[in-house]
């Protein structure tokens, strides 16, 4: 269901993208991030992703085999519509996307 939030774990806590199924607008992003994990939403960008496995060799896996999530700026098989979420952070709350400003894929 589009704005589904989408759990990812990442080895950083809070200085990457959160992710919710399909297209949204900036304004339900931040209804269900206010709730899933208390952030402010700064910029919101519509993208293309899916779940894909890795091996062993892979420099991302862990142990074994493994899953990482991909995601494409333009549509493709096997990927779905997502939104990318930028959190508002101290460190990015200056930068050049002006609060309110939704970037597409180009």
């Amino acid at each position: 269901m589009d704005g589904d939030y989408i759990l990812l774990h990442f080895d950083h806590e809070r200085d990457h993208p959160y992710y919710l199924r399909g297209h949204v607008t900036k304004e339900r992003a931040q209804e269900v991030l206010e709730y899933e994990e208390e952030i402010t939403v700064k910029a919101v960008a519509h993208k293309y992703g899916r779940a894909v496995r890795i091996g062993p060799g892979h420099p991302d896996a862990i142990d074994g085999l493994d899953s990482i999530f991909r995601v494409i700026d333009a549509p493709r098989r096997s990927y779905y519509a997502v939104t990318e979420c930028e959190p508002l952070l101290p460190f990015n709350a200056e930068s050049s996307t002006p609060q309110g400003v939704t970037r597409t894929p180009g």
